[in-house]
């Protein structure tokens, strides 16, 4: 994990480094997940919603078993804190405007995926993803409004894939 966000130019494949630089003394996001979704009270615009990711090597969340959400201006590359919510380590993605965490659960044995407020960073509903574990790595994405889980569930058998529709669970 480098702490460096580089702009992405679809046309060429070209990549150009943001202004982004990481706070050295601020540990509610030494690493994150990020995700485009609807601005809060301004659905026609879109925000860069980042959540923090704690490596082994991190110093430990405050509280533990909290992650912040935050927004990422692109054009001065600074974070602004919105709220904390209960969850492990997780990713973000976007669905029909809504902004999902998907991640390591906290107290339940099954991964979850949550629906966030994008105004406060409180998790507006909570999905616990039966039969979906998380032992390495893991990405989420969301598309058609499903979303597509990727997990490593051990470092040699390779991914799962999980899609879940929310409409029918």
């Amino acid at each position: 994990y480098e702490s460096e966000i580089y702009r992405v130019d679809l046309s060429n494949g070209s990549c150009t480094k943001t202004a982004y630089v990481a706070p050295p003394d601020d540990h509610r996001f030494p690493h994150f997940g990020m995700a485009f979704a609807s601005t809060p009270g301004a659905p026609n615009d879109e925000t860069l919603f980042v959540r923090g990711v704690y490596l082994s090597y991190d110093p430990a969340p405050e509280p533990p078993d909290e992650r912040w959400i935050g927004r990422l201006d692109t054009t001065l590359g600074t974070i602004t804190a919105i709220g904390s919510a209960p969850g492990g380590d997780g990713e973000l993605s976007s669905s029909a405007g809504h902004l999902y965490a998907f991640g390591e659960p906290v107290d339940d044995a099954w991964a979850v995926a949550e629906e966030v407020d994008g105004a406060t960073g409180q998790s507006l509903a909570s999905i616990s993803l039966p039969g979906v574990t998380i032992s390495y790595d893991f990405a989420f994405a969301a598309w058609g409004g499903d979303f597509w889980i990727f997990t490593d569930t051990s470092s040699i058998s390779g991914t799962v894939v999980t899609h879940y529709r929310p409409t029918t669970g």
